[in-house]
């Protein structure tokens, strides 16, 4: 009942203050409710130099200001009152910007004004803020060069809050002539993180035909978007060829919470592709997984027999075991696929310290019915010591001419080193 009474007051005394409060009562009371009382005498002050600011506006409101005495008001304006130096002239604070110069803000290529200004917009009532999307949704409806990849990373720093403004994004990326802006249209989808943009991030990812450069920040995208869908189609990439593409995939991969360790343990066992499985054993290794873990996955995938799949899984375990892992790896030279086992003493020849005080295990592959079987396990004992030569022995009798001259030369080199227990 006060506050309507003071207005209905201010009404009549002040109708230039009463219009302006009207149309933007948000916006403008500090400066209506300050130049109207300075007017009215109730201040003793010129308006330029009554140095109030909102919170003088908003204690003339709550204390019903036609009824609080000069005095009571006075107190609380110089208690607000902002001075610049010692007998200087006060002045207003400086009012936040408006929502053109927010817009203009957002546009700005140094990142850190803009970013403050995405907070600012991001606080906005509702209309306020659909009002700025669909000013930077004119940019993205333009064909000149440049101009859509304004908008779109002005976009993209007010995050999830622009998804509004998704399906013209979309088009930016899937029909813009320019591939500038192209680019930062994929980018502003992955910091926006609707999952409505990842079927078409994963069609330009699969694309050939695409620009790897474009190729590569819509891989980079999906691992901003995350989430199952996104996931999938990164899992999916696995095997791009092109290296550029293929280390933003990876990448990508590598950022997604939680880490896709049962996808990426399936593509090593599904064995398909060569490249994916290189890809998702290395990934699998970064990512903090217990090596001995991933070597099983490795060792299966190795088993079904396909060449590819079998130098990239040797080429992984060249990388990431080590002498911890030795259990784990041994277990392979048990399995019946011989390229199992050819993968192990691959790694074993790379590796010797791995076999360090497992002679046997490995000696027990002399009698091995696959003639290059009997090379590797030749090429795996020459740096095991005096220990080997029992089984080098074996081999130099072989019928193979190839594993008998290697097994010649490795005895001499064994029995040269140092004996392991």
């Amino acid at each position: 009942m006060d506050l309507l009474l003071g207005l209905l007051v201010l009404r009549f005394l002040a109708p230039k203050e009463y219009a302006d409060l009207t149309r933007d009562p948000f916006r403008n009371a500090g400066i209506i409710f300050d130049r109207a009382v300075a007017r009215r005498g109730l201040l003793g002050e010129e308006p330029a130099n009554n140095g109030m600011d909102r919170h003088v506006a908003r204690f003339l409101l709550d204390t019903r200001v036609l009824e609080a005495t000069p005095e009571q008001i006075q107190v609380h304006a110089r208690a607000t009152t902002v001075t610049a130096e010692p007998n200087a002239e006060t002045r207003h604070p400086e009012e936040p910007p408006g929502l053109e110069e927010l817009a203009r803000m957002l546009r700005l290529s140094a990142d850190e004004p803009a970013q403050k200004a995405a907070q600012q917009v991001r606080a906005l009532n509702h209309a306020d803020f659909l009002a700025i999307v669909e000013d930077l949704r004119q940019d993205l409806r333009s064909q000149e060069p440049g101009e859509a990849a304004t908008g779109a990373t002005a976009l993209g720093r007010l995050a999830e809050s622009a998804s509004v403004a998704i399906l013209e994004l979309l088009e930016v990326l899937q029909e813009h002539p320019d591939a500038g802006d192209r680019v930062a249209a994929a980018h502003a989808l992955g910091r926006i993180g609707d999952g409505r943009a990842v079927d078409l991030l994963a069609t330009i990812v699969r694309n050939p035909q695409e620009s790897a450069h474009l190729r590569a920040h819509c891989a980079t995208s999906l691992g901003m978007i995350g989430g199952t869908d996104a996931t999938s189609q990164l899992i999916g990439a696995l095997g791009e060829p092109e290296v550029n593409v293929a280390a933003a995939v990876q990448n990508a991969i590598r950022v997604l919470d939680p880490p896709p360790v049962r996808e990426l343990a399936a593509v090593i066992g599904g064995a398909d592709d060569g490249r994916a499985v290189e890809a998702a054993g290395a990934l699998l290794a970064s990512m903090g997984r217990d090596v001995a873990e991933v070597i099983p996955s490795l060792l299966a995938a190795a088993s079904q027999g396909k060449s590819s799949v079998t130098e990239a899984v040797t080429r992984v375990l060249m990388d990431i075991a080590g002498e911890a892992d030795a259990e784990a790896l041994f277990a392979g030279l048990q399995n019946k696929s011989e390229a199992t086992r050819a993968v192990v003493l691959r790694v074993l020849i790379k590796t010797p310290a791995i076999g360090r005080g497992r002679v046997p295990r490995i000696g027990g592959l002399a009698h091995d019915p696959n003639g290059n079987i009997r090379f590797l396990v030749a090429e795996a004992l020459r740096k095991q010591g005096p220990l080997a030569q029992p089984y080098l022995d074996i081999l130099r009798e072989d019928d193979d001419a190839k594993v008998s001259q290697v097994a010649r030369d490795a005895y001499d080199e064994a029995g040269q080193g140092p004996a392991y227990d």
